[in-house]
């Protein structure tokens, strides 16, 4: 083979080998922060001295937590512009009842995760989940007990799941918490920052729909353009909008 030939392989074969090879598929990021305008209300300090173990150790009211005007614990998820697919059974979302309260406050998830609740205490609480006020499950867990597990194989399928549960100690009446679940895997919740950030997002047209408990939804419309982020700022107001998940049905 010619020299000058072979010379010219050698240039075109990377560039060939590169064209040739499967591309993968366009993915962007849904950025943003989460703002609370007016004055910021002062947490309320919790009464905890029905039991001493709890007692110990003062809390306050974990509902609106604030950094600045940032607010914490916003569940923002795609609500409208893809199509709802199946969490992966691999992945694991725990939950920890950690000296008396439940922790993360609000945690989300895709519908068909693993779901992995545990008692990092020396007392007894129990998990009592409600979905629309209904009750759902309600499980003692003794200190020491093994961790509850849920998955979509288990008698309560996460698989099921939507909307958001609602957990609550009836041993503790100050404990509860809220689990987010996604039906498809563009999701976030806010952190201390108030900032959020949804990745892999193909480029498109979407809903972006904000949840805190306290504050209620705000809906937002997006575009995702190919090669870069999405962003943009929710806005919550001092006024309580109570559209936090029904309370639980007395029996």
């Amino acid at each position: 083979m010619p020299k000058r030939t072979s010379n010219l392989l050698q240039t075109l074969l990377p560039l060939m080998v590169f064209l040739l090879s499967p591309v993968a598929a366009v993915a962007e990021t849904i950025e943003g922060l989460v703002e609370f305008q007016g004055v910021a209300p002062q947490p309320e300090k919790l009464r905890r001295n029905s039991d001493p173990f709890c007692a110990a150790k003062v809390m306050f009211d974990p509902s609106i937590q604030l950094k600045g005007n940032k607010l914490k614990d916003v569940w923002v998820r795609v609500t409208a512009g893809a199509p709802d697919q199946p969490g992966s059974p691999d992945k694991t979302v725990e939950i920890h009842q950690k000296q008396c309260m439940y922790e993360p406050r609000v945690v989300a998830m895709q519908a068909g995760n693993k779901v992995l609740i545990q008692n990092d205490d020396p007392v007894l609480h129990n998990v009592h989940a409600y979905s629309a006020g209904d009750t759902i499950f309600n499980r003692a867990m003794p200190s020491g007990s093994p961790a509850l597990r849920f998955d979509r194989t288990t008698s309560q399928s996460t698989s099921r799941w939507k909307g958001v549960l609602r957990w609550k100690c009836d041993v503790h009446a100050w404990m509860g918490g809220y689990l987010a679940v996604a039906q498809n895997p563009f999701f976030a919740v806010s952190d201390g920052s108030g900032a959020f950030r949804i990745e892999n997002v193909p480029p498109g047209h979407y809903t972006l729909t904000a949840w805190h408990e306290k504050y209620g939804e705000k809906t937002v419309e997006i575009t995702v353009e190919p090669g870069q982020a999405a962003t943009t700022v929710f806005q919550y107001r001092q006024k309580l909008t109570q559209t936090s998940p029904p309370e639980p049905k007395k029996s």
